[in-house]
Order: structure tokens, then sequence, then C-alpha cells
């Protein structure tokens, strides 16, 4: 019997471990899409790096096999290092960030051109638009495929 209970005591450690790295993936990728948290994060992390995020809008989600991307464009203005330290800030989130479409400019005369005016404040030196990507896990593809040895 006591190498059943040693066998058991190894196989509930084990249990626990993939617990918790299963608990750590789902922070990394979550599995519901959480727009308002997700958005309530980014808004900190911009608030912390000392820069405004102007605009929100969601783009349409797309669906892979074992995940959905949640597209969001945003428009950011500030210091330019502090709009660096931000997508620094983006880069260290526990869940998975993709910055795309950045497009970034200086502010001259306090406008940038075709976009919406904005009353900046004098140590607000540059804008940027870009395309923040974050993702869901979705059980639709099922298992992962297996590798067929020909």
């Amino acid at each position: 019997m006591t190498p059943y209970k040693n066998k058991l005591v190894q196989l509930n450690a084990q249990t626990e471990t993939l617990k918790a790295e299963m608990e750590a993936q789902s922070k990394i990728v979550p599995e519901e899409k959480d727009v308002p948290a997700f958005i309530t994060v980014v808004h900190n992390e911009s608030a912390a790096a000392g820069v405004e995020i102007r605009r929100y809008t969601p783009k349409d989600t797309t669906t892979k096999d074992y995940y959905v991307e949640v597209p969001f464009e945003i428009d950011v203005d500030g210091p330019y290092y502090a709009v660096l330290n931000f997508y620094d800030r983006l880069q260290r989130m526990e869940r998975i960030v993709n910055v795309s479409r950045l497009n970034m400019g200086a502010l001259k005369g306090g406008k940038v051109p075709s976009k919406k005016a904005y009353k900046w404040s004098s140590n607000e030196t540059v804008s940027v638009s870009c395309l923040l990507t974050t993702f869901y896990s979705t059980s639709k593809g099922g298992s992962p495929p297996v590798a067929v040895k020909k």
C-alpha cells in the first residue's frame, strides 16, 4: 500500500502544479472577452505612464482555431517619452496585447492634421494612433491536432 500512497502524493502535487499553470495561462489569454476589464487595465497603464487615451474604437473580432482576436483602435497623446513608457508598460502586462498600425506624429500648433482637435497641455508633444489587439481563448478547435508519423 505504501508505494501507492507515495504515488498518490506525487500525483496530487502534480495536479496542483498544473492547476497553478492553467490559472497563470488564463491571465495571459483569458477564457472570456471581458472588454470593460481590458479597457480599465489599459487606462490604468496610460495614467501611470502620464499619457491620455482620447479614443477607443472597437473593431470586428476575428475567430481563429484556439483563440479570438479583439482589436481596438486608440488615439494616445502626451510627452514623447511618456508615450514610449506607455507602450513599454503594455508589453509588460500579464495579458497579451499586440500593438500594430502605429502612426506617431508631432503636435504642431496644438493640432494634428486629419484628427479631431483636442485641447492639449503644453507638455504634450506627440499624438499616436494604433491598433491594440488582445485575445481570449475559445474551445472551438477542441484538442490540438496530433502529429502523425509517416
